[in-house]
């Protein structure tokens, strides 16, 4: 069988429900119904951009993070903001929602760690 993998332009609601690639034997496929299908080229995604905002979740309870970091964050144009991770999690969605560019490391709520480490 022929295997064809294209994108519907005029029939949509015809060959919408086949499943793709589609077979189909060759004396069936020949000649193909060209105006039914056209080949679409996949965009170029956009390039990456750093995140402008990196929230910090750490855990249930709220623990600022190294200065260190906070610098090095800092001196790449990124805001770090520390925050219990329930918190986080709904300043990231307000965030994104906003179409802010922004990231998040989080903590599982029951995490618990060792301020040494």
């Amino acid at each position: 069988p022929l295997h064809l993998r294209a994108a519907l332009s005029h029939a949509p609601s015809l060959l919408s429900s086949l499943p793709l690639p589609l077979s189909l034997p060759l004396s069936l496929s020949l000649p193909l119904p060209l105006p039914l299908f056209r080949a679409r080229a996949c965009p170029t995604p956009p390039p990456l951009r750093p995140p402008e905002i990196l929230l910090i979740g750490t855990g249930e309870v709220s623990r600022p993070p190294k200065p260190e970091m906070v610098e090095y964050f800092r001196q790449h144009g990124i805001v770090v903001e520390q925050m219990n991770t329930s918190s986080s999690l709904s300043t990231f969605n307000i965030l994104n929602e906003e179409d802010r560019r922004v990231a998040a490391a989080l903590l599982h709520p029951s995490a618990d760690w060792d301020d040494d480490e």
